[in-house]
C-alpha cells in the first residue's frame, strides 16, 4: 500500500507541476498573443474542456484496462501537448498554442483519478487520509510548477515562456518511469459495469449532492484564481509578484492535505466543508476591500485552503457513500460535471473581469458559496453519512 501511495504521490506532483505552469502563465500568454482580455482565458478554457471531453472515457478505459495503463496514456498525451505549446509560442500562433493547451488537458482527464487510485490501494480506515496525502503532493508541485518559468529562463536564455515548457519533458518522463512500478487492483476486480443506471445514481444516492459540492469548490476557486493575474496586472504588479501570489495560493490548496483527512475523521465531513465555504467568503471580502500585495496573498491562500476542505470532503464522501460496483460511473459523472463547471467558470472569468473589475468579480463568490452552505446542511433523504 505504502509503495503504491508513494508512486501516486510523486506522479501527481510531477504531472501537476505542468498544470500549475499552465495556470500561472496561460492567461498572460493568451493576453500577449491576442491583446484581448476576453480571449486571454480561451487557452486555459480549452484545456479544461479537453479534460472534460475525456473524463468519462478515461474512467471506463481504466476500468477496462487498469489504472496504470490509463495514467501512462495520459502522460503520452502530455508529451504531444507540450510540443504544440512550444511550437505555438515559437511562431507566435495563438490557435496552435490553444491546441497544445487543450491537448495538455488530456493529461488531467487521467491524472484526476490519482486520488481514487489512492483510495483503491488503501485499507478502508485509511482511505480519507490516502486521498488527502496524495493531494498533498500539490505542495511539491507548488514549489516546482510556478518556478519552471524562472528556472527555464536561467537555462534557456531569451526563450521567454518557451523555456519553462521545455522543462516539462524531463518531468513527464520521470512520471512515466515511476508509473511502470505502480501496482493497482486488476481491471476485473473493479466491477466497471455498474448495477445502477445514471438516473438511479443521481436520484437515489448522495451523488448529486457530492457533484454540487465539488462543482462549487471549483467554480469559486478557478474564477478568482484565473482572474488574479489580470487583476494584479491592472494594478501594475510585476510577473514575479503574480507568480509569487499563485505559488502561495497553490500552497494554500495543498499544504492542508497533510492533515485534512485527520480533521475529517475527528470533526466530520460537514464541519470541514462548512469551514471551507466560510474561508471562501472571507477571501471574497478581502479581495473586495483592497488590492495591495498583502491582500492578494492572504486572500489567495484562504481561497486555496477553502478549496482543499471542500474538495477533500467531497472526494471522501464519494469514496465512502457510493458502492464499489458503482464507483467507475460515479467517479466519471462527478469529474465530468465538476470539470465542466470549472471550464465555464474559467471561460467567463476574463470577460467578467473586463466588465466588472477585480473587486466586483469577487462579490460573485458570495451567492455561490451560500449555495454550498445549503447543500452541506441539507441531508440526503435516503442516506446517512458514513463519515460524519
Amino acid at each position: 500500500m505504502y509503495k503504491n501511495l508513494i508512486i501516486i504521490f510523486l506522479c501527481q506532483a510531477l504531472v501537476q507541476s505542468g498544470s500549475l505552469l499552465l495556470t500561472s502563465t496561460n492567461t498572460l500568454i493568451g493576453l500577449d498573443l491576442t491583446g484581448s482580455e476576453s480571449l486571454s482565458t480561451l487557452p486555459v478554457s480549452l484545456n479544461i474542456l479537453a479534460s472534460l471531453s475525456l473524463t468519462i472515457p478515461a474512467s471506463f478505459f481504466m476500468a477496462r484496462f487498469g489504472r496504470k495503463s490509463g495514467f501512462l496514456l495520459g502522460i503520452l498525451f502530455g508529451f504531444v501537448g507540450i510540443s504544440f505549446v512550444i511550437l505555438g509560442l515559437k511562431i507566435g500562433s495563438f490557435p496552435i498554442f490553444c491546441f497544445g493547451s487543450a491537448f495538455m488537458g488530456f493529461v488531467s482527464s487521467f491524472s484526476t483519478y490519482f486520488r481514487f487510485a489512492a483510495a483503491e490501494v488503501s485499507h478502508r480506515d485509511f482511505k480519507s487520509r490516502a486521498v488527502s496525502l496524495v493531494l498533498a503532493s500539490g505542495v511539491i508541485a507548488a514549489l516546482i510548477g510556478p518556478n519552471l518559468y524562472k528556472w527555464g529562463l536561467n537555462i534557456f536564455q531569451d526563450l521567454g515562456f518557451i523555456a519553462g515548457f521545455i522543462l516539462l519533458y524531463p518531468l513527464y518522463t520521470l512520471a512515466f518511469v515511476f508509473l511502470l512500478f505502480l501496482n493497482t487492483p486488476k481491471p476485473q476486480a473493479m466491477n466497471w459495469k455498474t448495477s445502477k443506471s445514471t438516473k438511479e445514481l443521481l436520484l437515489k444516492t448522495p451523488l448529486l449532492k457530492i457533484i454540487g459540492l465539488g462543482s462549487i469548490a471549483f467554480i469559486v476557486m478557478v474564477m478568482i484564481m484565473t482572474a488574479t493575474p489580470l487583476g494584479m496586472k491592472h494594478h501594475h504588479f510585476e510577473m514575479s509578484d503574480i507568480t509569487q501570489v499563485i505559488q502561495f495560493h497553490v500552497l494554500g490548496m495543498f499544504v492542508p492535505s497533510f492533515f485534512t483527512g485527520s480533521l475529517i475523521k475527528r470533526f466530520g465531513d460537514r464541519q470541514i466543508m462548512l469551514a471551507g465555504v466560510v474561508l471562501y467568503l472571507i477571501c471574497a471580502l478581502l479581495n473586495f476591500s483592497g488590492n495591495s500585495h498583502l491582500h492578494f496573498i492572504l486572500s489567495l491562500v484562504l481561497l486555496g485552503v477553502g478549496w482543499n476542505f471542500l474538495y477533500v470532503g467531497a472526494t471522501t464522501l464519494l469514496s465512502y457513500q457510493i458502492h464499489s460496483e458503482d464507483q467507475p460511473k460515479a467517479q466519471a459523472l462527478n469529474d465530468f460535471f465538476v470539470t465542466g463547471f470549472a471550464a465555464i467558470s474559467i471561460a467567463s472569468s476574463g470577460k467578467l473581469h473586463e466588465i466588472l473589475g477585480w473587486s466586483n468579480l469577487n462579490l460573485l463568490a458570495i451567492p455561490i458559496s451560500i449555495m454550498g452552505i445549503i447543500l452541506i446542511i441539507r441531508k440526503h433523504t435516503s442516506h446517512k453519512s458514513l463519515v460524519s
